[in-house]
């Protein structure tokens, strides 16, 4: 008598006709009984595979055949069950949906085992190879379609060390993340690849290569995470495979409530983006509880590189090139589109450097002209060959504030740092060296704001008169052991008419002297005109937009309403008329 336990086969024919099994068991166990684990070979209806296992605590199925195993109608496979697809074995589906709930999948790397109509659900882990075969530029759109429909609520989607088409957009949409072919993120996934790509060449990158590489832009309105691969929406992709029509790269762009989405994560992460006007190479955009740790970015002049629009959100070790306006902005937009609000955000490692040449690449953005940013913190911060350092602007209803720069170093080709509409803003430990393009290297229109513990200075290029300093035009802010080398001019008074708060301020002269007098620049009364129309035509932009966001719901109601009201008084008019 054999061993209790040992394998039972079963070979499984279909009756013609009549959808009979018949099954023959070699008693190489006939003993091991309904708790034991069993075998079978599948060579008929999911049906019939599901019947030979009755019983059994674990049923390894083997398919060992193209269309080894068919489904014609909606099925479950039981939690008991194993799908063990070896070589050359697949599933035909030509109706219904498979649902996997709590059984199991096994499968060779690389292998398609899902045919016809590929409709696979409830799998905790899903790879795309399951349901198309590579192809030219890699695997098609409707591999990664079909592993994320089979997948759960946060089920994971592991890839390989290949390259996967996105079926998250339409290629021949030049509006950005249009037309998908479906919709990414009815609910949230994981997408797991075996290694961050980098770029064919660092100064002029055309493609993305090795590691794990998805090509086309990832358009989402809730909540993603994205490991050890990369986005490539290259100059190369966007030529070879989506016939010129250039894409974004992440989209994670939530309008709903505020902090409704939870959860994103982007970790070692590369992007490649190809240039467009307006382009976001990755914006996480009204969303909380959002992490970023390990994201590379290149992109031939397009216009962002990272953008934060989004509550209690970490970036950590992020490096960008390329990105012409900013290469990281922080910004709060919920007054205009209901799209975003920056606060409480921590972004620590930063490295922004230029692409081709020195003022190619945008720093760092804090964007509060139309809703406020507030609790930003900035740590380990290096900028080399940017266009600017640090930009904040705010305007005459939205204020930033709360805002801290720390070990801040920057080579850059204008102004190191310029704060409009700023708040409690703190500036420490830092070192910004300027080529004087812009001509002043630190313009504060803020208040109660603190720079301390640095040096700013001038290099080589800074024009005949030099380039000024440190020009405030805010009330009440400090200035405490910095030090300004190969300057002109230095302190502004504040708005109040009283010089800021100073100590410990070193002024070197271009000769090397120590001046201690601090005067205003003149500004002349055209200077000062000019300016403050720029201003008004900002903030009246402002309230426009503002005005029509958030009264334009109440307006057309009390609209409709006067319509509704007018036309039943003449309802009413002509009835008397009529009954007289």
């Amino acid at each position: 008598m054999p061993k209790v336990g040992h394998p039972v086969f079963c070979w499984m024919t279909q009756w013609a006709g009549r959808g009979v099994l018949a099954v023959v068991l070699l008693a190489l166990g006939l003993d091991a009984g309904a708790q034991g684990s069993r075998s079978v070979v599948a060579g008929g209806t999911l049906d019939a595979v599901v019947s030979a296992c009755a019983g059994a605590e674990i049923c390894t199925v083997r398919v060992m055949d193209r269309w080894g195993l068919r489904l014609a109608g909606d099925a479950g496979l039981p939690a008991n069950i194993v799908l063990r697809f070896e070589e050359g074995g697949e599933m035909g589906i030509s109706g219904g949906a498979l649902t996997i709930g709590s059984g199991r999948v096994e499968a060779g790397e690389g292998q398609r085992i899902f045919a016809g109509g590929s409709a696979v659900r409830g799998l905790d882990e899903a790879r795309p190879e399951w349901f198309a075969e590579v192809g030219a530029d890699g695997y098609p759109a409707e591999a990664m379609a079909g592993a994320y429909r089979a997948t759960k609520v946060w089920g994971t989607i592991r890839l390989r060390e290949a390259t996967y088409l996105s079926p998250f957009f339409d290629p021949s949409s030049w509006l950005p993340c249009a037309g998908a072919k479906m919709s990414l993120y009815d609910s949230p996934r994981s997408f797991v690849g075996m290694g961050r790509p980098g770029v064919d060449d660092e100064r002029d990158p055309q493609r993305l290569v090795g590691g794990t590489i998805l090509r086309g832009e990832v358009c989402g309105v809730v909540a993603l995470k994205a490991y050890h691969l990369g986005l490539d929406e290259g100059p190369w992709v966007v030529a070879h495979v989506f016939d010129g029509h250039p894409g974004y790269g992440f989209v994670l762009s939530h309008a709903g409530p505020v902090g409704a989405v939870k959860g994103t994560r982007l970790e070692d992460v590369s992007v490649l983006t190809n240039g467009m006007d307006s382009q976001h190479s990755v914006i996480i955009e009204g969303q909380d509880d959002a992490a970023v740790q390990g994201l590379w970015i290149w992109t031939q002049g397009g216009t962002h590189g990272l953008v934060i629009k989004s509550s209690h959100t970490t970036v950590r070790d992020f490096h960008c090139k390329g990105a012409s306006s900013d290469c990281l902005i922080v910004k709060s937009d919920a007054a205009t589109d209901g799209a975003g609000y920056a606060a409480e955000v921590v972004v620590d490692g930063v490295e922004i450097s230029s692409l081709r040449v020195a003022g190619d690449t945008g720093g760092i953005g804090i964007d509060s002209r139309w809703d406020s940013v507030h609790a930003l913190t900035m740590d380990h911060v290096t900028e080399r060959g940017t266009s600017y350092g640090i930009l904040g602007s705010g305007s005459l209803f939205h204020t930033m504030r709360d805002v801290t720069v720390r070990h801040w170093t920057a080579e850059v080709e204008g102004m190191c740092l310029n704060l409009t509409e700023a708040a409690r803003v703190v500036v420490e430990e830092f070192r910004c060296q300027s080529r004087g393009a812009a001509g002043v290297g630190m313009l504060l229109k803020a208040k109660e704001s603190t720079i301390r513990s640095g040096t700013i200075g001038c290099q080589e290029g800074c024009g005949k008169n030099g380039m000024s300093g440190i020009f405030d035009l805010g009330r009440g802010n400090r200035f405490e052991g910095v030090t300004a080398v190969g300057l002109t001019g230095y302190l502004l008074e504040d708005a109040a008419g009283a010089h800021p708060e100073v100590n410990r301020l070193a002024v070197m002269g271009t000769g090397g002297r120590v001046r201690r007098r601090y005067v205003a620049p003149p500004v002349s009364l055209g200077e000062r005109l000019a300016g403050w129309i720029a201003v008004t035509k900002v903030n009246l932009r402002i309230v426009w937009t503002t005005l029509d966001t958030r009264l334009a719901g109440r307006l057309r109601f009390w609209v409709g309403v006067g319509l509704l009201g007018f036309a039943g008084v003449a309802m009413a008019v002509s009835w008397r008329r009529r009954w007289r």
